[in-house]
């Protein structure tokens, strides 16, 4: 018997070594000879098991399809082209994505001069391809929605028009009162009126609302919608 303790480091290190080869040879042996061992004679096919360069090759394939979509999904990202008046470092012509918004063609055309008013322009509007946008001065005074102008010279006020009226059965107070000629009083009255009879049918049924006459009527009609 080897006395362990008697040899040196070296010689335990190459004892310790052959002890670890005779392990796996018996390791391997269990496993190439499991079925003889167990009485079971089916030899399982070279094909049967998983071969790990097949799956790696799948992988890459399936990585470089992913990779192939996402740039074809940016490719298919269509460019507008708007035009950058007004108050900004270097007016022009400039290129976005679609769905950008004012504020980004503000960025590609320099950013904002320091006497630009940024607060008379929605800068979260999303534009469209051959829009004119316009940044006004704090000297000067734009009308409402007057500096968006589309590709046939027609203002944003008609732009989105249909999203800009008043839902009368769901707006606010202070919503209602955004209405010409409607005050604080005339909105308690709206909201009171389809409070209690669930809700306004159509646009004409506010003539039913005390204080909405025919003039009334015909000053806010365009502004209105009921959904």
């Amino acid at each position: 018997m080897v006395n362990i303790n008697n040899l040196t480091t070296k010689q335990k290190i190459v004892f310790a070594g052959i002890i670890a080869v005779m392990v796996i040879v018996i390791v391997i042996y269990f496993i190439t000879n499991f079925n003889n061992l167990y009485g079971n004679e089916e030899v399982i096919e070279d094909s049967e098991f998983i071969n790990i360069e097949e799956i790696n090759a799948v992988d890459a394939e399936i990585e470089n399809e992913i990779e192939a979509k996402l740039e074809n999904n940016i490719e298919d990202e269509e460019e507008i082209i708007v035009h950058v008046a007004g108050a900004v470092n270097n007016p022009g012509i400039v290129k976005l994505k679609e769905n950008k918004r004012i504020a980004d063609a503000i960025n590609l055309a320099g950013g904002p001069t320091k006497d630009a008013d940024v607060n008379q322009v929605n800068l979260a509007y999303i534009l469209e391809d051959g829009q004119r946008v316009y940044i006004p001065t704090k000297n000067e005074k734009l009308e409402e929605s007057q500096y968006v102008i589309d590709g046939s010279g027609n203002t944003n006020e008609n732009i989105g028009k249909e999203e800009k009226k008043v839902d009368i059965n769901n707006a606010s107070q202070t919503e209602l009162e955004t209405l010409p000629g409607i005050g604080p009083s005339l909105a308690s009255k709206i909201i009171e009126y389809r409070e209690q009879n669930g809700g306004f049918k159509n646009i004409e049924e506010l003539q039913n609302v005390k204080g909405i006459g025919d003039a009334k009527y015909s000053e806010i009609k365009d502004n209105v919608l009921v959904k």
